[in-house]
């Protein structure tokens, strides 16, 4: 008898362990698995965060619009000529580059994002290592030599302003 009892409270710790995994009521286990929609304060259904950028990565940089077009599922080809026309750095760091892993971004991709940055940093530090332009030199502007003016040998009164100056008024 005691056999008995240890088969059974063998095969119902089996079929407790079973439960417990979901085993027995698959439709539980998937209603519990399955998360409902978030809704907002009105009531509507929250959009979808899968597509959400992470903390790190600034919403309108170049690496964000490669997310995008990435998660969008354009094609390789158009990506990589955006990748090659961008004027600013992705400025790739470890983790960004396991997230571009992770939402499915080719190493192709990854690699021309990492020689862009290099192309645009040496361009960046060839121009910073010109000289500056040189200013225009100032026009040269020459005064009159009065060295060779005598002064006026008659004696200037207050008259002599009168004179001059009364035609013009009074």
């Amino acid at each position: 008898m005691k056999t008995k009892s240890f088969a059974i409270t063998v095969s119902g710790a089996a079929m407790m362990a079973l439960c417990l995994a979901g085993v027995c009521f698959p439709q539980t286990s998937n209603a519990q698995t399955e998360s409902a929609p978030a809704s907002t304060p009105d009531g509507s259904t929250a959009p979808d965060d899968s597509s959400a950028l992470p903390p790190n990565i600034y919403p309108s940089s170049p690496l964000a619009q490669v997310i995008r077009l990435t998660q969008a599922g354009v094609s390789e080809d158009v990506i990589l000529a955006y990748v090659n026309n961008s004027s600013s750095t992705f400025n790739l760091d470890p983790d960004k580059i396991i997230y571009l892993k992770d939402i499915g971004a080719p190493d192709d991709l990854v690699t021309a994002m990492m020689q862009r940055d290099q192309v645009l940093q040496a361009q960046i530090a060839a121009s910073a290592n010109q000289p500056p332009p040189q200013p225009a030199p100032a026009p040269v502007t020459t005064t009159p030599d009065t060295s060779d003016v005598t002064p006026p040998t008659t004696e200037v009164t207050v008259d002599y302003f009168y004179n001059t100056l009364a035609p013009y008024g009074t």
